[in-house]
């Protein structure tokens, strides 16, 4: 198989398109998705945590 006009022949192109390139946009896509997913999660999460808040409760200490 001989390069025409002294092109090196790509390994990774399919149909005119880079393979690695749609990989790595699939990828960073999917990324992306489980990050919102994640960040919503978190703060779902921390919606359910209970309010934060001083009490006073009478303590009765004895010495002996």
């Amino acid at each position: 198989m001989t390069p025409e006009h002294g092109t090196k022949p790509v390994p990774y192109r399919i149909d005119g398109g880079s393979f690695l390139r749609k990989f790595l946009v699939r990828l960073i896509a999917i990324l992306l998705g489980l990050a919102i997913i994640g960040l919503v999660g978190y703060a779902y999460v921390g919606d359910l945590s209970p309010e934060r808040g001083e009490k006073s409760v009478p303590v009765s200490v004895t010495f002996d």
